[in-house]
C-alpha cells in the first residue's frame, strides 16, 4: 500500500505536464467552482470538530460565584420574630471525566473519520470535475479535427465535382454517375455539419464546467495535434490498476471510512454498559450570616467521585462527596468544618432503548461491510470494462489511422490517374468520401481511447498516461 500511495504522490506532482492548455484550464475551474470552494470549507468545519472532541480528554474547569438570602427565626418560633441573613460563596470547580467505558475516545476516532471523509468529498468533487472538463475538451479536439480534415476533402470533391458537371455536360457520363456525385458530395457536407455543432456544443460544456467566459481566457493555446496521432499505450496493466483502485479510489475508500465509523458508532453505544466514574472538585471561598453582622468567607473546598454502571435497562448510580473548611478560619465553634456524603440512586429501565440503538449500529456496521464489498466487487469490474474499452479503443485507432493514411494514399494515386484519363472522376470523388468516413472512424476511436483512459483514471485516483 505504502508503495501505491507513494506513486500516487509522485505523479501527481506532475499532472497534465503535456498539456498545458489542459492544465491551466483545470486549475481554473478548481479555483473558480463553489462546490469545491465549499468542500474546503466543510473540511475545515470538520477538523473543528475533531478539536472539540479532542477539548473533552481535558478537565472542565468553571469560575462560579453565588448570593443568598433569606429570614430566619433565631428563637425557634416561627412567626415570633424573623431576622435577615445573607451568604456568599465563589470560587473554581473542575469536573474530569475519569473513565467512561471509552465513549470519549471513540467519539474523537469518529470525528477523525469524518475528517477524513470531507477530505474524501473533497477528492472526489475534484475528480468529477477534471473528468468533466476532459470530456469536454477531448470532444471538442475531436470534432475540431474532423472539422479540419473534413474542409480538405471537402474542397478536393467539390473540385472533382465540378469536373463531373462538366463530363455530364459533354454527355460522357450517365444521370446516375452524376446522382452519385451530388450524394457523395452532401454526405461530407453533413460530416462538416455534424462536427460542427459537436464542437459548438462541446466548447460550451468546457466553458461551462471550467466556469469560463472564452477559452481565449487561457493564454497557452490548444493542442489540436493531439488526436493527429494514435495514443499511446496506457503505464500500467490491469492488475495494477486494479490494486490503484483498491488503494486510491475516494468512493471506496469512503465506504471503508464508513465502516470504520460504524465501528465507532457501536464502540460510543455498547460504552453505556460500562462502568463511569467520574470526580467534581471545588475550591473557594464561602460563609452565612445575619445581615446585621458582618459577611466573613472561609476557605472551603469539596471533592466527589460518582460511578455509575447500566444493566439491565436500568442504571445504578454511587457518588461520595466530602466537604472541607479550613479550620484555622473557623470563628463559630458550632460550624461545620467536614461533611461526608455518600449517595445511592437507581433508576428503574431509564434507558431501555439502549437495546434498540445496540442493534441499530451493529446492522448499521453490518450493512456497511456489505456495501464496501459490493462497491469494490462493481468498481473492479467497471475497471475492467473500462480497460477493454480502452485497449479495444486503442487497436482501433491504431488500425484506423493506417486505413486513413492507406486511402488518403490511394486518393492522391486516382487523383493522378485521373489527369491522364485512366481512372473516372466518380472513382475519385468515390475515394474521397471512403477517406472522409475513414477520418471519422479514426477520430471517434481516438476519442473513445481518450475517454476511457480519463475514466480508468478517476475510477483509480491517478494518471495512468
Amino acid at each position: 500500500m505504502k508503495k501505491f500511495l507513494f506513486l500516487f504522490f509522485l505523479i501527481t506532482t506532475n499532472i497534465f505536464c503535456s498539456d498545458k492548455f489542459l492544465e491551466t484550464t483545470l486549475n481554473v475551474a478548481l479555483a473558480r467552482d463553489k462546490r469545491i470552494l465549499a468542500k474546503k470549507q466543510e473540511i475545515g468545519v470538520a477538523q473543528k470538530y475533531v478539536n472539540v472532541n479532542l477539548r473533552n480528554f481535558f478537565p472542565s474547569a468553571i469560575i462560579q460565584q453565588r448570593f443568598t438570602k433569606g429570614r430566619a427565626t433565631p428563637t425557634g418560633s416561627y412567626g415570633e420574630y424573623l431576622e435577615e441573613y445573607q451568604g456568599q460563596d465563589f470560587g473554581l470547580r473542575v469536573y474530569q471525566v475519569i473513565y467512561d467505558g471509552g465513549r470519549l475516545q471513540s467519539a474523537y476516532r469518529y470525528h477523525q473519520l469524518n475528517l477524513e471523509q470531507a477530505k474524501l468529498d473533497y477528492s472526489r468533487l475534484k475528480e468529477d470535475l477534471i473528468y468533466k472538463i476532459k470530456q469536454a475538451y477531448y470532444n471538442y479536439l475531436s470534432s475540431t479535427l474532423e472539422i479540419k480534415e473534413l474542409t480538405r476533402l471537402l474542397s478536393i470533391i467539390e473540385e472533382y465535382y465540378q469536373k463531373l458537371l462538366n463530363e455530364y455536360k459533354a454527355k460522357a457520363i450517365s444521370d446516375l454517375d452524376l446522382k452519385e456525385g451530388e450524394v457523395f458530395v452532401e454526405k461530407i457536407k453533413i460530416m462538416i455539419d455534424k462536427s460542427k455543432k459537436q464542437q459548438k456544443l462541446s466548447e460550451t460544456y468546457l466553458l461551462q464546467a471550467a466556469n469560463l467566459r472564452s477559452l481565449d481566457e487561457i493564454s497557452y493555446p490548444i493542442d489540436f495535434e493531439k488526436f493527429s496521432t494514435p495514443p499511446k499505450e496506457i503505464n500500467y496493466d490491469l492488475e495494477t490498476l486494479k490494486q490503484m483502485l483498491v488503494v486510491n479510489n475516494p468512493d471506496l475508500k469512503k465506504v471503508y471510512l464508513q465502516t470504520k465509523m460504524a465501528e465507532e458508532r457501536k464502540k460510543t453505544v455498547l460504552g453505556r454498559a460500562q462502568p463511569r466514574f467520574y470526580f467534581d472538585g471545588f475550591w473557594g471561598k464561602s460563609g452565612e450570616v445575619y445581615t446585621k453582622e458582618p459577611l466573613v468567607l472561609t476557605t472551603v473546598w469539596s471533592a466527589m467521585l460518582r460511578f455509575s454502571w447500566f444493566f439491565g435497562g436500568s442504571s445504578v448510580d454511587y457518588s461520595w462527596t466530602q466537604e472541607k473548611t479550613a479550620p484555622s478560619e473557623i470563628i463559630d465553634v458550632t460550624q461545620k468544618i467536614e461533611n461526608n456524603i455518600l449517595t445511592t440512586q437507581i433508576s428503574l429501565f431509564d434507558d431501555i432503548k439502549f437495546y434498540v440503538e445496540k442493534e441499530d449500529v451493529e446492522l448499521f456496521k453490518y450493512s456497511t461491510l456489505a456495501e464496501y464489498d459490493e462497491t469494490k466487487k462493481q468498481m473492479l469490474l467497471e475497471l475492467e470494462k473500462q480497460y477493454n474499452e480502452y485497449y479495444n479503443s486503442l487497436l482501433d485507432a491504431r488500425i484506423n489511422k493506417e486505413d486513413y493514411d492507406l486511402k488518403n494514399w490511394r486518393l492522391d494515386v486516382l487523383k493522378k490517374k485521373n489527369l491522364v484519363f485512366e481512372v473516372p472522376t466518380i472513382d475519385v470523388m468515390s475515394a474521397t468520401n471512403q477517406t472522409a468516413e475513414a477520418l471519422i472512424n479514426y477520430s471517434r476511436a481516438v476519442l473513445s481511447n481518450y475517454l476511457t483512459v480519463a475514466g480508468i483514471e478517476r475510477v483509480v485516483g491517478v494518471p495512468v498516461r
